[in-house]
Order: C-alpha cells, then structure tokens, then sequence
C-alpha cells in the first residue's frame, strides 16, 4: 500500500457528511416534491407500518420483572417466583392505562370476570376475555349487552342460573 492510496481529503468528507439537519431535511423534501414519493415511502415503510410503530411506542417494557411477568422473591432458604404486581403478569406496561380505573369499570370488569367463572363455552370465554384485555367500558357493555340478550332469550329457570352468576350469588333451589 503506498501513500498514494491512502491520501484521503479529510476536509471533503467532513464536508460531505456533516451538514446541518436543516439541510438534509430541505433536501430531503425538494426529493420528495420532484419525486412524488413521501419520505416514509422511500424509506420503504407504508402508512399502515408506521401506524403500527407508532401503537409500540404506547408499549414499555416493565423495570420492575424486567419484562418476564414474575418476580422473585425469598421466603425463608427458597426462592419463589411470584406474578409481577406492576404488570400484573404481562412483562409489559401500556401507557395512559395507568391511571386509576373508575367505580363503573370497576363494577363492569367484576360482572365480566362473573361470567367467565360461569362460562361453559369455550368461545363465549375467548370473547369475555378478550373485552378484559381490551379494558374499555364500551368493550365490557358490548359483552354484557350480549349476555342480557342471551338470557332474554333464555327459560326462566336458566335466566334465574344465568343472573344468580352474574351477580355471584347461588341460585335458589
């Protein structure tokens, strides 16, 4: 190797690679007007791609299992792992569902969780569960407006079954 090859013009380079973000922005748009082309577009991600990014940065890792769901914690000589209280078991935290729930979620999300402990079908559960997680009030009415319609349509002696469940009292015999 002589020095030949290795003569680089430093100057250039820094010329070259270390222009103000304004200007690469500028250029950047001039690019995009000329070309038609959105700069998300180029970079080959779609509306929908980066909409979806946009909804995991609602989603942080939770610190306190380190997003793992459990903790461990030490009873005497053992070590337990027990279900993250921070979490709630899910490794993750969702921003903005932090805050306190109010009375009538609260009460809703109690009535649902009612129905899953009586639920026999393996699909009515897969629906009750899914309005938990959704954890919206509208998702938890939706679930229980079909449930009051069901038992509408159910005989008397299965409605008094069906209501005895959701409020968590036993049926009279």
């Amino acid at each position: 190797m002589g020095t030949a090859e290795m003569d680089v013009d430093i100057e250039a380079l820094r010329a070259k690679y270390s222009r103000p973000r304004e200007v690469l922005l500028a250029e950047a748009r001039a690019k995009e007007a000329r070309d038609g082309t959105p700069l998300q577009a180029a970079a080959g991600l779609r509306a929908d791609k980066v909409a979806n990014l946009d909804k995991l940065n609602e989603i942080v890792m939770c610190q306190a299992c380190q997003a793992l769901g459990t903790v461990k914690k030490q009873y005497g000589f053992r070590v337990l792992d027990e279900e993250c209280g921070t979490c709630g078991g899910e490794g993750i935290i969702r921003k903005g569902q932090s805050k306190l729930a109010s009375e009538e979620l609260c009460e809703k999300v109690k009535r649902v969780e009612a129905l899953v402990a009586a639920a026999t079908d393996l699909e009515e559960l897969e629906r009750l569960e899914a309005a938990l997680n959704e954890r919206t009030l509208s998702s938890l009415d939706a679930v229980l407006r079909e449930r009051t319609a069901a038992t509408a349509d159910v005989p008397s002696s299965e409605t008094a079954v069906a209501t005895a469940a959701e409020d968590d009292v036993p049926p009279l015999a």
